[in-house]
């Protein structure tokens, strides 16, 4: 039945961060959800009781009209037990996409002040201090960033020694956020001298979003010059 529902949009699309911070409070949030999941299954609903007559009718066309009367009433019967059962599904998405909303929520706190630079050579420095020293060296010597700038350094994930070519992410984490808007070019990324771009350290929702709007813009793009 999902091939029936007609201009779906994903609730996790629509609590998206950029329309997350637009929201007054948790409240309006649950009321555009409802909205939405309220909208999807009232077509379905439809779509379902059209495909139950048609179907019951064609099996039953030597009934009498009672009998098909009877069928009717009974989709439309089945038809608001789906919706009894959608308004439980609507509360259990609400109740996913807020958990999911907030924990974003967290992250996008724990990670105001820090950016991230891919593709640094990792040292190669026995222990840990020494590697995160040299990290931080790089940062000042070679990214040019003022070390009062730099509260501390750190590797993301976890080291694969498979894979030698592979550098896990850096972050550094600045004093402030002053420092990031400049460091980060008010967030469109900065690309420095040495050739390393220097970006804020989103969470998992705001990086599959700005992912979404860059395709978004390529595929306009490439239709505006099929046009001219």
């Amino acid at each position: 039945m999902v091939e029936a529902i007609k201009g779906y949009q994903c609730p996790y699309c629509v609590v998206s961060a950029v329309m997350y911070q637009q929201l007054d409070n948790s409240e309006k949030l649950k009321t555009i959800v409802k909205d939405v999941v309220k909208a999807e299954l009232t077509a379905v609903k439809e779509e379902i009781k059209d495909v139950v007559i048609t179907a019951t009718s064609t099996a039953v066309k030597e009934t009498t009209p009672s009998v098909v009367s009877t069928v009717v009433k009974e989709t439309k019967s089945y038809a608001s037990v789906v919706d009894e059962k959608s308004v439980e599904n609507s509360q259990r998405i609400v109740e996913e996409v807020t958990r999911n909303i907030n924990s974003d929520k967290i992250e996008r706190e724990r990670r105001k002040c820090n950016v991230v630079i891919m593709k640094v050579p990792e040292s190669v420095a026995p222990t840990a201090g020494q590697r995160r020293a040299d990290d931080f060296k790089f940062c000042h010597e070679k990214l040019l960033i003022d070390k009062r700038d730099i509260d501390k350094v750190w590797r993301a994930g976890k080291k694969d020694d498979t894979n030698t070519e592979y550098c896990r992410p850096l972050i550094v984490q600045l004093v402030d956020e002053e420092c990031v808007d400049y460091w980060t070019d008010g967030g469109k990324g900065y690309l420095t001298d040495s050739g390393h771009w220097i970006n804020r350290d989103l969470c998992r929702a705001d990086r599959t979003a700005n992912f979404l709007v860059r395709a978004e813009r390529r595929k306009r793009m490439a239709d505006k010059k099929i046009v001219l």
